[in-house]
Parts: C-alpha cells; sequence; structure tokens
C-alpha cells in the first residue's frame, strides 16, 4: 500500500516537473522572450530570471537533474512544487499596478530595442522603490554597447 503511494507521487510529480518544463521550453517563442531578446537578455530555464548569456544545455541538464530528484521525493517534492506555483502566482498578484502594466505591455505588443530598455529598467526601479539617477544610466547604457546595442535611455524617457 505504501509503494503504491510512493508510487503515485513519484508519477504524479515526474508529470508535473514535465508539464513546467515543456511550457518553459515552449515559452521562449512568446512576445516577451522575444522583446527581451531585442536587448540581449534571455529566461534562465531555472530561475525563469531574464539574464545575458548562459549555456541552455546546462541549465536543462540541471533541471532534468532536479526533475529525477523532486519525483525520487515523492509527494514532498510534489508538494514542493505545488507551492513554490502558488507563492509565484500570489507574489504576481500582489505587485504594483505600474508594474503589471509594463508586463503586459512587454508581453503583448512588439517594441523596439530602445522601448524594452526603457521599460525594463522602469520595472527595476518600481521594484526598487527608487529611480536611477543620470550616472547609472550612463551605466547601463554603456553596457548595452558593450554587448553591441545602440540604445539611448535619456532621463526624461526613463523617468516617465
Amino acid at each position: 500500500m505504501f509503494l503504491k503511494i510512493y508510487l503515485i507521487g513519484v508519477i504524479s510529480t515526474f508529470i508535473w516537473d514535465l508539464f513546467w518544463t515543456t511550457y518553459r521550453l515552449f515559452s521562449k517563442k512568446s512576445l516577451l522572450d522575444i522583446n527581451m531578446a531585442r536587448i540581449g537578455l534571455r529566461r534562465n530555464m531555472l530561475s525563469g530570471n531574464y539574464r545575458v548569456g548562459g549555456n541552455i544545455y546546462r541549465e536543462l541538464a540541471v533541471l532534468f537533474l532536479f526533475i529525477i530528484f523532486t519525483s525520487l521525493t515523492s509527494w514532498l517534492g510534489f508538494c514542493f512544487e505545488l507551492g513554490n506555483s502558488i507563492h509565484s502566482f500570489l507574489k504576481n498578484q500582489g505587485e504594483p499596478q505600474a508594474l503589471k502594466e509594463i508586463r503586459w505591455k512587454m508581453k503583448n505588443v512588439p517594441l523596439n530595442p530602445s522601448e524594452v530598455a526603457q521599460l525594463d529598467i522602469r520595472c527595476v526601479e518600481i521594484q526598487r522603490g527608487q529611480k536611477f539617477n543620470p550616472e547609472q544610466i550612463k551605466k547601463i547604457e554603456e553596457a548595452y554597447k558593450k554587448r553591441g546595442f545602440d540604445i539611448s535611455l535619456s532621463a526624461q524617457e526613463v523617468n516617465q
């Protein structure tokens, strides 16, 4: 009896993880990911955060090891994954309206690189609770130029 419950938990966790991994792989073609790619960022398969560079094959290997580990923990892994999903949902519900509007625009409107960069900076400002000063904006522009993106972020445009 215990073995059946354990195996049902293993299968449930494996299916849950496989579903979310497949979702992450196919979301790479979403408009949000396309917009973020215009400024040289891509979604990390493990954390879901956007970053510069990284090796997707290494991330997939680590992700599959994580799937195996959580699946072997049976219902404990399933509860962890379910709790993680609920936490993520509730966290998104509690974010400021301005942040929700920016994310909606990035998910639903094709943007040029300058617009994406400005919206990304605005998101960071909202999350930090303070605006970037002109020196910080200049450093961000230089970082974009080093990565091959000629993006102008004047203080007037960013602080709208």
